[in-house]
């Protein structure tokens, strides 16, 4: 048991047992009310729980800087969907589809919170608006709108994405069957999905700027809720593999 006065070694023993994904990590995480990755991780737990206010309170009290200002708007949109507040929760997404370099990660939230309420007019729009910026070349994007268009009639045009996608990159020919296979599927159903969409968002944006380590916190914060996260599994791939390559040069290059 750690005496209460040393919140540094608190803090230490929460990010390891955040990065070794240990149940651990919350109970820890409790004790540093200082360190916002530790309240985001509450956050979580806060969500699993439906403790939605709770939820809310916290994400609020949050500083607002950096990745965590960027996450703040996704994150109450969700903790709304948990508490059925959908119209809260694309209130609290619309203005960010109007600021242009963040409007395509914003855009798709916005699309998965109206496919969850049932609202297709609004969904098709968002999803319509998150497409148009990513010209088709965003995976994720091709995921979430093909499994809407799949389910309201449009199949063929969705598995056309998907194919147009994958034969651009030889890595995902592999994929393409399961891919289209998974369409007839929401992939985000349920608020803690939508919240954790929010981290791998956060944590592929860090990696796209080599910012490793913070993206790999991110993976940790989206796998906590859902462990079947695939993409956020996948920047945890690709992070240890560019660390190993990385390794495996400076070895060469000190003999």
């Amino acid at each position: 048991e750690l005496a209460p006065n040393e919140p540094d070694l608190i803090s230490q023993a929460f990010v390891a047992n955040l990065m070794a994904q240990r149940t651990e990590a919350v109970a820890f995480a409790r004790q540093v009310p200082g360190n916002p990755i530790a309240q985001l991780l509450v956050v979580n737990d806060d969500m699993r729980r439906g403790n939605w206010a709770e939820a809310e309170r916290r994400v609020r009290s949050l500083p607002r800087q950096g990745a965590v200002e960027l996450l703040q708007p996704m994150l109450l949109a969700w903790i709304d969907v948990g508490a059925g507040k959908y119209d809260a929760a694309l209130a609290a997404l619309r203005p960010m589809v109007e600021i242009a370099n963040v409007r395509q990660m914003y855009a798709l939230h916005a699309g998965m919170v109206a496919d969850i309420a049932g609202r297709d007019q609004d969904a098709e729009r968002f999803y319509g608006i998150a497409r148009a910026d990513s010209r088709d070349g965003n995976l994720r994007i091709a995921q979430v709108v093909g499994s809407w268009m799949a389910r309201h009639g449009r199949k063929a045009e969705a598995e056309a994405m998907i194919g147009n996608l994958t034969a651009a990159a030889a890595d995902l020919r592999i994929a393409r069957k399961d891919m289209i296979a998974a369409l007839p599927t929401t992939p985000v159903a349920t608020a803690t999905d939508g919240a954790a969409e929010a981290y791998t968002a956060i944590a592929a944006a860090l990696r796209a700027q080599e910012i490793d380590e913070f993206a790999l916190v991110m993976v940790q914060l989206a796998l906590s809720l859902r462990p079947d996260q695939a993409a956020a599994r996948l920047i945890q791939q690709e992070i240890e593999t560019s660390r190993r390559s990385e390794e495996h040069t400076s070895e060469l290059q000190s003999h």
